[in-house]
């Protein structure tokens, strides 16, 4: 039953009407892939001399095995992104004398085959056979092996249950991201150490093998959540609850015409794949200043890595979202242009979405003075910035792009409605505040520079109505350009 229903899936790729996009798609995926396995590959083999170099002949396996966990909590953040949820056309075999099991242990054993599930082979047995084998013999080997097969099983089936949760749910996204965002500070300030609980568990393991049972006790509960959660919803009738959609004010609705198309933006948002990925991401990118926030240059009044870092931490979401402005009602674009709605106050909706959000991340970004005086005063200008220039930037490339988006797919590693506007767009909306600021830089007048940027935002929103006036101008010019575009998604 398997081979059928892999054969089937396979002439379903070679007989689809996008085949030869897909393939091509395929074919980059598959040259990024090898490249990365390739690169684990020679890491894992350079880890004995790397870590004998940094940690001393003696500590190379406690410093191996407080790397495991930190690993495997990037890769619970990296799955959630990227890792494809297998999928089947459900309704013709349910009309068949097949077993929903079967149906059921095809998806399970086709998703094994992935990315993320060899990555961590390549990586951590060389060091586990060559280095770990020598010193503490095939038992304690063997069960450090199955406890590294566990977690990243694990990780598999974890995930898996976590993404068809959220896709309904949108208490499911917030409970992950609350329980990250914690997780993180926890480690970050030190509070709970995920090197010193890494090295602890796994030297553990080392010397009392059985008690891999763990992590394979860890496999078998997400594979049975999983699983059930499957054999639930394996009917023809949805059992999803819509109740956490309904996140759409209703006095929105009654206000004003502009009110009720930011409930019904919402709505979009919330309700499908590729826009919840992105509103997700704006707030784990909250976590980006951390990275690139480094007091020592901030204290030298050296901003242009903050700048760049701020730009991320506020306006990501009007960065990724506005990439297809118009793009994401492609599929009932032609509805809105025959319904009574004007179609400058449409425009306006759109503008007061992404300021909504990005107040929202501005606010939390706030957070950041703790650690340096200088960033909110740098986010303050950012914000100005991100309000008043980025949406007429994405406002403009929205009226030339002709492509509609697939809202049924997520948005890793799908290229749907992406035109050369798009590549143009974000490249403008990273640079352009590093164009602005550099030579206030070069004349070492940095205040100037951010004050600059904060001013030229803050104009900007306040002529917002002028630069709607010039965007329907410029829609009405392409809007059958745009519309016929639309229907070829």
């Amino acid at each position: 039953m398997n081979r059928i229903l892999l054969t089937h899936q396979w002439k379903a790729l070679w007989r689809s009407r996008g085949k030869n996009k897909a393939i091509a798609t395929n074919i980059l995926i598959g040259f990024l892939v090898l490249y990365f396995l390739f690169t684990a590959i020679v890491i894992g083999f350079a880890l004995d001399p790397l870590l004998e170099k940094h940690f001393g002949a003696g500590n190379a396996v406690h410093a191996f095995c407080g790397f495991i966990l930190y690993y495997f909590a990037i890769d619970i953040y990296t799955r959630f992104q990227f890792q494809e949820l297998p999928t089947i056309a459900l309704q013709p075999y349910l009309l068949q004398n097949i077993r929903r099991s079967q149906l059921l242990r095809f998806l399970n054993l086709r998703s094994l085959f992935s990315f993320f599930n060899i990555v961590p082979l390549l990586l951590f047995m060389p060091f586990t056979i060559i280095t770990i084998y020598s010193q503490f013999g095939i038992v304690s080997t063997l069960g450090f092996i199955a406890s590294i097969f566990g977690i990243c099983f694990g990780n598999h089936f974890l995930i898996l249950f976590l993404k068809r949760k959220t896709e309904n749910s949108n208490k499911w996204l917030l409970a992950f991201f609350i329980t990250s965002v914690i997780l993180i500070g926890i480690n970050y300030f030190k509070i709970i150490s995920i090197r010193d609980i890494s090295a602890w568990a796994f030297t553990g393991i080392l010397h009392k093998p059985w008690c891999c049972i763990l992590p394979l006790v860890y496999v078998a509960f997400s594979f049975y959540l999983n699983r059930r959660l499957l054999l639930d919803n394996f009917y023809f009738e949805s059992t999803a609850s819509n109740s956490d959609s309904r996140l759409q004010s209703h006095l929105l609705n009654k206000l004003t015409t502009q009110g009720s198309l930011i409930g019904m933006e919402v709505k979009l948002i919330l309700r499908n794949k590729r826009t919840r990925t992105i509103l997700f991401k704006s707030f784990i990118f909250l976590a980006y200043g951390f990275i690139v926030f480094r007091p020592h240059e901030l204290a030298n009044n050296e901003f242009i890595l903050a700048l760049t870092g701020s730009t991320i931490v506020v306006g990501v979401f009007t960065i990724n979202y506005g990439e297809f402005l118009l793009g994401w009602q492609s599929a009932y674009f032609d509805g809105l242009m025959t319904n009574n709605i004007n179609f400058k106050t449409f425009i306006k909706s759109k503008f007061r979405i992404l300021t909504l959000i990005c107040s929202f991340s501005f606010l939390l970004s706030l957070l950041y003075g703790f650690l340096d005086w200088h960033l909110p005063i740098i986010l303050f200008a950012i914000y100005l910035f991100t309000i008043g220039v980025l949406p007429v930037i994405a406002g403009y490339f929205a009226t030339i792009n002709y492509k509609g988006v697939d809202l049924s797919k997520a948005s890793s590693f799908k290229t749907g409605g992406t035109s050369m506007a798009q590549f143009l767009y974000s490249l403008a909306t990273i640079i352009i505040t590093i164009l602005l600021y550099l030579p206030f830089q070069i004349y070492k007048h940095s205040w100037l520079g951010i004050a600059f940027i904060g001013i030229i935002g803050l104009v900007n929103f306040l002529l917002q109505n002028w630069w709607v006036d010039l965007l329907y101008k410029q829609f009405l010019k392409n809007r059958y350009k745009i519309l016929e575009g639309f229907r070829e998604k």
